[in-house]
């Protein structure tokens, strides 16, 4: 089971981060930042809208599930133990099943932009 197994730690472009499986105990940061991501209205399928506890709970149970069965995967990533990001990849079904979606966010604001920036540096 892959639940909450780490995928990195260390140091890119002079930034610490930690990167590892999404966890049960992750629904409240999860729907803490969903819900600023969407209202920064960038380009996901959150346009405003706010998730409930419940609502988030059930996707990550569901998505857990799917990572349990080698359908899914979604990593979180944290720069000094505040979560800061996330990518995930999911297959799809029946015709589309040849398709993989892949998504990752990070939120537009302060700090975390510049940490986007030097992450993103070419090397």
């Amino acid at each position: 089971m892959l639940e909450g197994t780490l995928v990195f730690k260390g140091n890119h472009n002079g930034i610490d981060i930690v990167i590892r499986h999404v966890r049960r105990d992750d629904v409240e940061r999860l729907l803490t930042f969903i819900n600023v991501i969407s209202k920064e209205q960038t380009y996901i399928l959150f346009q405003g809208e706010q998730m409930s506890l419940e609502e988030e709970s059930r996707y990550v149970e569901d998505f857990i599930k799917k990572a349990e069965n080698n359908k899914a995967v979604k990593l979180l990533i944290f720069h000094n133990d505040e979560f800061i990001g996330l990518a995930d990849v999911t297959m799809k079904e029946r015709a589309e099943s040849h398709m993989v979606y892949l998504e990752s966010l990070l939120p537009k604001s302060g700090e975390i932009k510049e940490w986007e920036n030097s992450l993103c540096k070419k090397q």
